[in-house]
């Protein structure tokens, strides 16, 4: 069996056209060895002859013949036969006689089949070119080309096997209709005449189009091209196709049953045209772009389908080829290769990658990747080296501009609800309903050039009005967290970052949408099948709502103090304790408390007078505390990072012939105290032992001035050494 690769699109294109015939039906009606020295095989209603020097080795010529099949062709008059054994290279036209039954009408032809490996349908099929054909006596004659060898790497084809197959069959009742400027002959049942005009003209706008883009016809030398209209699968428009033949002989089928489908035909037209002017960029011999799915195959459905709103007259044209396809943008590069079928999908979802390039660029973009391609170069290597900046590094922007409908509008499957729902699908929704649903979390791996998309439905009514989401998505420079809410009528970009995310009211937020959170890897990097381990947290908490601080700071070792004293002199005293003066402080401090960031500071201002008799005097008190904390994560500390108590106060006395003014300076500076738990609403971080290595700094001083019976005195003492054994650090939040 002779295979060509069919370069091609199909509107919608998961079923099959005409299918190749069954070889348990078919009967060898006779076969020839024929040679370098030319020869004829004949039978009773059919003869093929070979002039000498046509082949370069022997090959034995078999001739099948089957009365039908299904072909699509309306009026088949003759049998339909099947010619194996042809060799690769045909070095001069071969000349066939078929003998054809009934009466012809109109024009009449004989259709040459190649069974063609057919992208769109990721499998087999046999598409026909109409050969010209003359009537004489009971039989049609025609010519079968020489090969060519039009391909840049420029010989060397390479074969499963040194010989192939064609099918032949005469059909009648048709017209040829050349295009307006000479580059498409459109042969067509006569029944069909008035839509073909339409067709021509749509073809000819194709390839203006491409021309004035920057594309290059030249490796085509021989035009018109062939276009045969007939009967295909009923959800086919057309297809393109490459022949072995060398890309002079690329062709196009049509579905008659679609031509009054103006609109879908003008788009297909366009789409399929662009096929062959791709294949004039492959850098392949002829016979392996016809026989085998593309190595570019993904890059030529992307650009096809990019290239479908240039023929539309919907000004927000969407190829359902994209709507149904968009979900393969998620699942990354590693769908460049693969089966037919997978690797068509994702071409046709990465045609809103496409597009990005080219309304960020301009529609040319396209022309330099193919240059880069004819050059040698692999789909995303042409693009890297096409575009100011590599695909890596425009991949974030594409998703966002993507996932906020600056690309593509909304259409069919793809529209705003698209996101949850999908990561619904995949398990992936995190749905809160009660305060019970605070975390979810996943564990997967993501592909490269991809994104792993999560919903948030908040269905919970008495959710703190000050909850936060955090996304805790670790990864490396490649991730990025981007988050929209999205509901049926929008999706609105929020907020990204790395590594860690919050998300500020997020009830208010979720009032009538969902947060949708999707999770980038815009590595890049051959053979582009690597995957990355991801971990995924989400998770509502609550800023600290704090009603007051506890605090319980009792150091044990040996605490040396100096005191100096104007009438006495100076004298050292060793302590075993130091701490905060008063041991544990419950003070509700609510409206003194301030929080910024991470660090929580809590000031707590205190005057009052101490009043006695007998004698009659008061002394005056005035108290300054401040507590500085700063936690590792204000959302959900397991940590405090910093500790700092500061205490100051003054005393002043009237007291008869004792007057004295105070004042007493306390300063602790800790680190690194571990969350311990979680106890009455209060939030508990502690440390107790050797807990030397948790202090900072350490400092005291007291400076008295007073009258003692009118005799003026000083003393002033400070805390000049420390060595610390042990004892107990407890710092608690108390939360409203």
């Amino acid at each position: 069996t002779l295979f060509i690769l069919l370069v091609i699109f199909i509107i919608a294109c998961n079923r099959d056209d005409n299918n190749p015939p069954d070889d348990n039906d078919n009967t060898v009606t006779t076969e020839a060895k024929i040679g370098i020295n030319g020869g004829v095989l004949n039978s009773d209603d059919f003869e093929i002859t070979v002039p000498a020097e046509a082949f370069e080795n022997d090959q034995n010529i078999k001739l099948i013949a089957k009365e039908n099949n299904d072909t699509g062709f309306d009026n088949i008059v003759s049998k339909i036969y099947t010619l194996e054994g042809l060799p690769k290279n045909i070095l001069k036209e071969l000349k066939v006689k078929i003998k054809y039954n009934g009466t012809l009408s109109g024009e009449t032809f004989i259709a040459l089949g190649e069974t063609n490996f057919i992208s769109s349908l990721a499998k087999e099929n046999t598409a026909y070119r109409l050969l010209d054909a003359v009537d004489s006596s009971g039989y049609l004659i025609c010519t079968i080309p020489k090969t060519e060898n039009n391909s840049k790497s420029g010989g060397g084809l390479v074969f499963r096997s040194d010989n192939f197959s064609i099918g032949l069959l005469a059909v009648s009742g048709y017209m040829t209709y050349k295009s307006e400027n000479g580059h498409f002959k459109i042969k067509f049942p006569i029944r069909y005449e008035e839509y073909i005009y339409d067709l021509g003209r749509y073809l000819e706008n194709a390839y203006s189009k491409f021309r004035d883009i920057g594309f290059s016809y030249a490796n085509r030398t021989k035009w018109p091209v062939s276009v045969t209209v007939k009967g295909l699968a009923n959800d086919i428009f057309g297809y393109s196709a490459c022949s072995v033949w060398g890309d002079n002989y690329g062709y196009m089928e049509f579905n008659q049953n679609k031509l009054s489908n103006s609109g879908e035909i003008k788009v297909s037209a366009g789409h399929e045209f662009f096929h062959l002017v791709q294949a004039l960029y492959d850098p392949r011999n002829r016979y392996s772009k016809a026989k085998f799915q593309s190595p570019y195959l993904w890059l030529d459905e992307a650009c096809a389908v990019r290239s479908e709103s240039f023929f539309s007259d919907n000004s927000d044209y969407v190829s359902p080829n994209f709507s149904q396809n968009a979900n393969m943008i998620l699942k990354g590069a590693k769908n460049y290769s693969g089966s037919a079928e997978q690797v068509q999908n994702y071409g046709y979802g990465m045609s809103a990658f496409i597009k990005y390039l080219t309304d960020k660029y301009n529609d040319g973009i396209m022309v330099k990747i193919y240059d880069k391609i004819y050059d040698g170069s692999g789909t995303f290597d042409a693009i890297d080296v096409a575009i100011p900046l590599e695909t890596d590094l425009v991949w974030n922007w594409f998703i966002k501009k993507l996932f906020s409908f600056e690309i593509y509008k909304e259409s069919g499957k793809w529209s705003k609800s698209w996101l949850s729902s999908y990561a619904k699908q995949n398990k992936r929704k995190f749905t809160i309903n009660s305060d019970a649903d605070t975390v979810f979390k996943y564990t997967g791996k993501i592909p490269q050039l991809s994104a792993k998309v999560f919903s948030i439905d908040n269905k919970y009514e008495s959710l703190s009005s000050n909850s936060v989401l955090r996304i805790e998505a670790p990864g490396t420079n490649d991730n990025k967290i981007m988050v929209f809410k999205v509901n049926n009528d929008e999706s609105i970009f929020l907020q990204e970052g790395k590594d860690t995310l919050s998300i500020n009211d997020f009830k208010t937020l979720t009032e009538n949408h969902q947060l949708v959170v999707l999770v980038t890897n815009r590595k890049l990097e051959e053979p582009y099948t690597s995957e990355q381990e991801i971990k995924v947290t989400l998770k509502v908490l609550s800023y600290l709502d704090i009603k007051s601080i506890v605090s319980e700071i009792v150091l044990q070792g040996t605490f040396t103090y100096q005191t100096d004293n104007s009438n006495t002199g100076t004298s050292q005293s060793t302590l075993s304790n130091f701490g905060e003066y008063g041991g544990d402080y419950y003070t509700n401090l609510k409206e003194k408390i301030s929080i910024f960031g991470n660090i929580i500071t809590c000031n707590q201002d205190t005057v009052f007078d101490l009043n006695f008799s007998n004698p009659s005097y008061t002394i005056h008190v005035s108290q300054k505390r401040t507590r500085t904390i700063e936690l590792d994560d204000i959302l959900d500390p397991k940590r405090i990072v910093s500790y700092k108590y500061h205490f100051v106060e003054n005393q002043e006395s009237n007291q008869p012939d004792y007057e004295y003014t105070e004042k007493n300076e306390t300063f602790i500076s800790i680190q690194d105290i571990p969350f311990s738990h979680n106890f009455n609403k209060t939030m508990y971080f502690k440390a107790t032992g050797d807990i030397s290595n948790h202090i900072n700094q350490l400092s005291h001083s007291e400076v008295t001035n007073g009258k003692n019976y009118g005799s003026d005195y000083t003393i002033s003492g400070n805390l000049v050494s420390y060595n610390i054994t042990g004892g107990n650090i407890r710092i608690g939040l108390e939360m409203k």
